[in-house]
């Protein structure tokens, strides 16, 4: 190591340099100072304009320029020395500094940091502050400005002024009063400032009307006029836009009934851009973003009243989802923000914002007063970079300084300058670096009890610099009682003049701190007390060991002389209830797939009751399961049984405990997805605040959990948590050597029994002698009587293709000393193949030679057999999304069509019906209407294989369907192919749209007769079966339950493998062209699944095909099926049509018109509302589309049912939708009309409706 040269001492011919050097040295810096300052400011000038950033520029240029001449001053000067012939010094001891100077650094760096942190949180303070002033002003404003409007409304209500006119006009139809009347109300408007003025009778149609009022009111302005009439008060409304688009906010006052009715509503009206909008506009201090909202709730929307700061026209035409997490205004109206508090999320623009709410008193409007999060910490970001700047000026500042102290305490040392004060400095420092050293806090004091000095030790302990405590006395330091009992020791010892021990207990931002504190008198040299001294040392962790040590033992010995496990349980309960002090414990183990309460004290009855089961259970009471097929348990005791839980979140421990001081403050500040459980907080509702649950666990053995409730807050502490965690384990080791010794004694009767059961055996192999031992469970497994004993005899019973791997891994195993593990076939006495697996380990001799091997041998047949069938299984899983992925294609496709369709089969009718009997056209038009006819049934086909056929399903007879349409089928497959039917005996009921099985029966005909061109058999059977767990996980499709099977097959030519796997999807045919559509499977399939049924397929080529349907049983009678005539019946009625397509909403119009009905016709749901809303208008049915843009059939039957009640509804759609019909089953008492239609269905229908 290199080492310091001491200076040397001046003699009287020491060459020392002359005025020259030093000449040079200052004409050196001067020059290179005048060409920094001319160069680095023609530098500045040139590369910035912004006076801020000159600013910076200039003072980092004035810091680089101290570090450069600094730099240049030390070389000039050493160099100077170094040409005198002076002996000079390196700083070597800089390396002593580089702690201490790290340490200094921090400390900056923390105070910086600090310092930048709270100017951020001033200037969020005092922007929070802001906006709640600017929030409550504009409130009050808004609600001093309603009141006063209110005021004039009432003023009309009550004065005799307009009363008086009123009742003489409207009783005596004097005009005099009428006139009289309206010039007073004008007046009082022109006075107070209203606009417009409107009167509106009790039904809400106006009487008269001031200049400039259109002269009629919005439905809802009625409705609330209306209401103040009813309940005789005045109240406000709006705002709100009228239909020409200007914004209104009315004031409503009712006046006097007359002739027993209620009297009229004076509307008032104000323009709220005036002064509302004016005085939310204006914000009392400059900012670029402050801006006020006002808003509301309509629904699940948000509602903006006001025009903003970015949106120029957005009062009550800018909305926005409450749904949408972040946003300011949505958290408000969720009532997620406390009115007057200070909160942060987004703007209508997006933009992050921070703002102040108020519930305006009287509305349901809400203002909100907002700024940029920007503007809101731009001038604490600026303050912060001088702040830092300031920081790093002061490491420099720190650096240098301890460099010069340490240059200078080398001059010194070499020129043995003031040798006395230097050596009593080292003393000092000698004496401050033992008492810095120490581990244990010295401290000094006054007679006042002010600290005078407090070692590193003592600031480590409290938490406080010593700059900050010395003056101050300990109540600057503990609370007020501790400071007491400290202060109390002080003036004992500096009165007897006596040194003393104490135990001390203080809280400090460690936590509570035992000190075994020494304490004596501090004299001067007259030998007079001038205070104290004290060294205090933190027997905190000794104590505590101690304590731990002592109910450990008293544990353990508790749970070792429990004879069973409910004694170890009960005498665990009380012993964690007395040494935690918490009022209520229990004590939870595994009962089957549930946790329950073992053992309980303290707890309520009605509470263990409510909260005895863990797991979650679905309506029909069943436990629910997760992927993996383990119970999910619910609340913050299943995660800790389960294993779940964050390390980093501060109410888990490392080893999975939960712990918590204040469930309330808990709840209050964390989600569910926080705490990673739906949590029941039945806990929190019983009162108790400390919570512990500490999982008893042995491995990864879940055997219960350790519960410690107490309605008392700060029961726990992070080491007792972790001594209960301790002794938890113990617990769980005891529990498991109670239950491991019950189950090694059941084992042991049982041992041979579960071999013979689980298709064991034991094997022994002697690698000695090269012989094997079996059990008799190895005889019987395979088959044997008796056996060689020899390891080739064994491998000689091997399949072929397995001898040599199982050979090879036993030499393995063997070798490296590992388990065998091996799963292979052996060849059965009668030549069958079993499955085995093989499990093995081999012992050794003191010399590491290998003597013995023994293992085990099971049966996995059956698992072998369980794989094939899972990969079969994972095959027609495939299969069936394939087919679900065409069928939504196929519905999609169909839907097109008939809307379509629908025009031409209502177009064809129109014209057929305008033509003679005799038209030559007829004709042409009945192959036109045919062609259409095909079309639509392809349609229907589609719409029945993507299940979105809308059907009316019934209770029905299968057997009495089949036997209906027995006749029908055997003229569709000809005189060749011979028709027999099996009915089921007893055959269940089932529910279905007869129309469907008809379908069913039809195509399979079809595809049969087709399949056998030279005649053949054709056999239809129904009957009953019942499908169990174990037959449906091997068929992906099916469902355990009862079912009524449909069976149709032929001996036809059959359908080859690789066409089998397409039969069902669209289109798909094998037939000539023109033969057929490739639909009718498609549409069969649909079918069933639409009726929640399955269907397979079973075929051979040259031997024939059978499909079997299932549908599911029902109880209850069979409904008799009666055939439906559609006739073209004349009617009459008003009926208001909705439909989107143009074409087809004008032919259906002029359908309806043909059959006598009275029809308005509109393409939008919004136009309909309208028209609805009209009363003079008359309506009895609505005829409209199911789906539509920007609003459903089923949302504006909705709105328009509230207006007219009593109007009757037919819905129509070429494609079913859940916003009407749910999986294409209509609701009982629901009219709807398939697209496409004809004249005669359409008159039938609604004929139907009417006469109902």
């Amino acid at each position: 190591m290199a080492q310091d040269t001491p200076v040397s001492r001046s003699t009287p011919n020491a060459a020392m340099p002359g005025s020259s050097a030093a000449l040079s040295i200052v004409l050196a810096y001067a020059c290179f100072a005048s060409l920094w300052i001319l160069l680095s400011d023609k530098a500045v000038s040139l590369l910035f304009n912004d006076p801020e950033k000159i600013t910076l520029v200039s003072t980092l240029k004035g810091w680089l320029f101290v570090a450069i001449t600094s730099l240049l001053l030390y070389l000039l000067i050493r160099r100077l020395l170094k040409s005198a012939g002076a002996q000079f010094t390196p700083v070597g001891g800089l390396r002593s500094l580089l702690i201490p100077g790290m340490f200094i650094g921090m400390v900056i760096a923390a105070l910086t940091a600090g310092t930048v942190y709270h100017v951020s949180l001033h200037q969020l303070a005092k922007e929070e502050a802001r906006l709640q002033t600017i929030a409550d002003l504009k409130t009050a404003q808004i609600e001093n400005w309603l009141q006063e409007r209110l005021g004039d409304a009432r003023f009309v209500q009550n004065s005799i002024f307009f009363s008086d006119a009123y009742v003489r006009w409207r009783s005596a139809g004097d005009a005099a009063a009428f006139k009289e009347f309206q010039n007073r109300i004008a007046s009082f408007g022109r006075e107070k400032d209203f606009e417009l003025l409107l009167l509106l009778d009790d039904q809400g149609f106006p009487i008269l009307h001031t200049a400039g009022s259109h002269g009629d009111a919005d439905p809802l302005l009625k409705a609330a006029a209306r209401r103040v009439a009813e309940l005789d008060s005045v109240s406000h409304f709006g705002p709100y836009r009228d239909q020409a688009g200007r914004l209104h906010l009315d004031f409503l006052a009712p006046l006097p009934a007359v002739g027993g009715k209620p009297g009229p509503v004076v509307i008032l009206h104000t323009d709220p851009s005036g002064y509302l909008f004016r005085t939310l506009q204006t914000w009392p201090v400059p900012s670029a973003s402050g801006e006020v909202l006002l808003i509301r709730r309509d629904g699940d929307r948000i509602v903006f009243l006001n025009n903003l700061r970015h949106v120029s026209d957005a009062a009550t035409t800018l909305h926005r989802p409450l749904s949408q997490t972040d946003l300011l205004a949505a958290k408000v109206l969720r009532g997620e923000a406390v009115s007057g508090q200070p909160l942060q999320g987004v703007d209508y623009r997006g933009v992050p914002v921070l703002g102040v709410a108020q519930a305006v008193k009287g509305t349901d409007w809400f203002l909100v007063a907002k700024m940029d999060r920007d503007e809101v910490f731009a001038e604490s970001n600026r303050d912060a970079v001088w702040i830092a700047l300031a920081g790093i000026l002061s490491l420099f500042m720190v650096a240098a300084g301890g460099v010069l102290i340490r240059q200078r305490q080398h001059l010194l040392s070499s020129l043995k300058e003031r040798e006395a004060q230097a050596e009593r400095l080292r003393d000092l420092q000698l004496l401050d670096a033992i008492a810095n050293s120490s581990t244990d806090a010295i401290f000094a004091k006054d007679l006042a009890g002010r600290y005078i000095l407090f070692n590193q030790a003592a600031v480590a302990m409290t938490g406080r610099s010593a700059d900050t405590v010395i003056g101050h006395d300990d109540t600057m330091l503990f609370p007020p009682e501790q400071a007491a009992l400290i202060m109390g020791n002080d003036r004992e010892v500096i009165e007897s003049g006596r040194t003393d021990t104490f135990h001390e207990k203080a809280d400090t931002p460690g936590g509570l701190i035992t000190f075994l504190s020494t304490k004596g008198p501090l004299r001067n040299e007259e030998g007079a007390v001038i205070g104290m001294f004290g060294i205090s040392r933190d027997i905190t962790d000794r104590e505590n060991a101690a304590w731990e040590r002592e109910i450990t033992v008293e544990f353990l010995r508790l749970v070792n002389q429990g004879v069973s496990e409910h004694g170890v349980i009960h005498s665990a309960a009380a012993f964690f209830q007395k040494h935690s002090g918490c009022e209520a414990v229990g004590i939870r183990l595994k009962e089957g797939d549930d946790y329950p309460y073992f053992e309980f004290r303290g707890f309520p009855p009605d509470f263990v009751q409510a909260e005895n089961s863990l797991c979650s259970r679905d309506l029909s009471g069943q436990l629910i399961r997760d992927e993996i097929g383990n119970p999910v348990l619910d609340c913050m005791c299943g995660n800790v049984i389960a294993g779940r839980f964050d390390p980093a979140k501060p109410f888990f421990t490392s080893k999975g405990s939960f712990w918590t001081n204040s469930t309330s403050e808990l709840l209050a500040t964390t989600s569910e997805q926080d705490r990673l459980a739906r949590t029941r907080n039945r806990c929190n509702g019983e009162g108790y605040e400390s919570v512990a649950l500490i999982a008893l666990t042995v491995g990864e053995n879940h055997l219960g959990l350790l519960q410690m409730n107490d309605r008392r807050t700060g029961m726990f502490r992070p080491d007792m948590i972790a001594l209960w965690e301790r002794l938890a384990g113990y617990l769980a080791v005891a529990l498991a050597k109670c239950r491991a010794e019950a189950a090694l004694r059941e084992s042991e009767s049982r041992l041979h029994l579960a071999l013979r059961s689980a298709k064991m055996g034991v094997w022994e192999w002697n690698l000695v002698t090269n012989t094997v031992i079996w059990s008799p469970e190895c005889y019987e497994l395979f088959g044997q009587t008796r056996f060689g004993g020899t390891e080739l005899d064994f491998m000689r019973m091997l399949h072929p293709d397995d001898a040599e791997q199982v050979r090879t891994a036993a030499q393995r195993a063997i070798q490296e000393r590992s388990t065998l593990t091996t799963e292979f076939r052996v060849v059965l006495p009668d030549g069958t193949d079993l499955w085995v697996a093989n499990v093995g380990r081999a012992d050794y001799d003191q010399t590491g030679k290998a003597q013995r091997m023994v293992g085990i041998v099971q049966d996995i047949s059956a698992r072998k057999r369980a794989e094939e069938e899972r990969n079969l299984l994972q095959e027609q899983i495939i299969q069936a999304q394939k087919m679900e992925s065409v069928g939504r294609l196929a519905g999609g496709v169909a839907h097109d069509f008939n809307n379509m369709l629908a025009v031409i089969f209502i177009s064809l009718e129109l014209i057929k019906m305008k033509l003679s009997p005799e038209d030559p056209l007829h004709e042409q038009l009945g192959e036109i209407l045919q062609a259409a006819t095909r079309a639509r049934d392809i349609t229907r086909q589609l719409l029945a294989f993507s299940r979105k056929q809308v059907i009316a399903p019934q209770v029905v007879d299968l057997n009495a369907l089949v036997a209906n349409a027995e006749k029908t089928l055997a003229r569709l497959i000809g005189e060749d192919i011979s028709l027999r039917f099996v009915p089921g005996p007893s055959l269940g009921r089932i529910k279905i749209d007869p129309s469907q099985i008809d379908q069913i029966l039809m195509n399979l005909a079809v595809n049969a007769r087709d399949a056998m061109p030279d005649g053949g058999k054709l056999t239809i059977e129904t009957a009953n079966v019942e499908f169990d767990d174990a037959y449906c996980r091997l068929h992906a499709e099916f469902q355990p339950g009862k079912y009524v099977q449909l069976s149709v097959s032929d001996d036809g030519v059959g359908i080859s493998a690789e066409n089998i796997e397409h039969i069902f999807e669209p289109f798909f045919t094998t037939k000539e062209v023109g033969r057929g559509t490739g639909l009718g499977l498609a549409m069969i399939y649909g079918i069933v699944r639409q009726n929640q049924g399955f269907i397979t397929v079973y075929s051979e080529v040259g031997i024939g095909t059978i499909f079997k349907l299932y549908f599911p049983r029902v109880d209850g009678d069979a409904t008799a099926v009666e055939p439906v005539q559609e006739t073209a019946i004349a009617g009459n009625g008003s009926i208001l049509l909705v439909e989107d397509d143009e074409i087809l909403c004008r032919v259906t119009k002029a359908t309806l018109e043909k059959l006598g009905y009275s029809v308005t016709a509109v393409v939008s749901p919004e136009e309909a509302l309208r028209i609805a809303g009209d009363g003079n208008a008359r309506f009895d049915l609505l005829l409209t589309d199911v789906i539509m843009p920007g609003m459903n059939g089923m949302q504006m039957r909705d709105r328009i049912s509230a207006l007219r009640p009593d109007i009757k509804v037919l819905f129509m759609s070429g494609y079913t939708s859940d916003a009407v019909i749910k999986r294409g089953v209509l609701d009982e008492g629901m009219h709807f009309i398939q697209k496409p239609f004809t004249v005669n269905a359409l008159a039938a229908k609604l004929n139907t409706i009417f006469t109902a």
